[in-house]
């Protein structure tokens, strides 16, 4: 997303501290005053006991591997301007569940690998139309 000189942007290079047993997150929608626009790839994968993500609506695209690998993963609550989500951004997440904005590019594959079977919830995404 680019923004004018009169907008600054911020963009999410990492996050500190162990993350290896956060449950929900919540990825803030302004830092230093400048809005979210820019997550990094990879930045919550593997992450064994997440089981929610709060995207702010400033993000329009989810990087690739953004949530690789996180088999607790219930709940991404996606912005509802999104336009892209990125190669394997939700892959190995076999409980998940979304609810996606209509006309989302998908680089494929981004969702494959999820859990199907007795015990298994499976991956469960929606679409909505979009918002005015």
């Amino acid at each position: 997303m680019q923004n004018s000189a009169e907008t600054p942007a911020a963009a999410i290079i990492g996050m500190r501290g162990d993350l290896r047993d956060a449950r929900d997150l919540v990825i803030p929608e302004l830092l230093g005053g400048h809005p979210v626009v820019s997550l990094p790839a990879h930045l919550l994968a593997g992450r064994p006991n997440l089981a929610s993500v709060n995207i702010p609506e400033t993000v329009t695209e989810i990087p690739e591997g953004f949530c690789f690998g996180c088999p607790r993963l219930l709940t991404v609550f996606l912005p509802k301007k999104l336009k892209k989500i990125g190669r394997c951004a939700f892959m190995a997440c076999p409980q998940l569940a979304l609810q996606m904005p209509s006309g989302v590019q998908i680089d494929q594959p981004a969702f494959e690998q999820m859990a199907v079977g007795p015990g298994a919830a499976g991956a469960r995404i929606l679409l909505r139309p979009p918002e005015d």
